[in-house]
């Protein structure tokens, strides 16, 4: 998963990651970190998470239960 508010990185992330790792990985792209934060719950409910990227201006914390 990458996060980030800047569309144009965003979308280079999500080429560039792809290219690298989509045969293996399902990659993730959201602009904030509401959708991020409900895309990591359903992906961990569903098989896992193994890796978020986020921008450092976007970062959020609260714990999980």
């Amino acid at each position: 998963m990458a996060v980030s508010d800047d569309g144009e990185l965003l979308a280079r992330l999500d080429l560039e990651l792809g290219k690298r790792y989509g045969a293996d990985y399902e990659i993730v792209c959201e602009a904030s970190a509401e959708t991020a934060e409900a895309a990591i719950v359903r992906l961990a409910q569903e098989r896992g998470v193994a890796v978020v990227l986020a921008d450092q201006r976007r970062l959020w914390c609260r714990p999980h239960p």
